[in-house]
């Protein structure tokens, strides 16, 4: 993910009480929608402020996962996708977590 032009942004989960893990997101569409790198899974889905930690987000609506490789690395690096390049992605790469 080469582009310098996507918004970062650190995004935290809590699967254990009181042991958060910190992931980097990135905003891949100006709908709003993210993707989150997990073990080697990129998940796409919206984003909101966590209330427990500043300056994180938490993940609202995970909307699809998808193995991470060279061909969806590729595919997501243009920062504006709309729902219609989603989908496609969708089709093409979902897997199930």
């Amino acid at each position: 993910m080469t582009n310098e032009n996507k918004k970062v942004v650190c995004v935290i989960m809590e699967v254990e009480t009181n042991k958060p893990e910190f992931f980097k997101g990135y905003r891949i569409s100006e709908q709003g929608y993210y993707l989150v790198e997990i073990d080697g899974v990129a998940v796409i889905a919206t984003l909101m402020p966590s209330n427990d930690n500043e300056n994180c987000l938490e993940i609202l609506n995970e909307l699809f996962a998808l193995k991470m490789n060279d061909d969806v690395r590729e595919l997501i690096t243009n920062p504006n996708m709309s729902a219609a390049d989603l989908l496609l992605l969708m089709e093409r790469f979902q897997v199930e977590v």
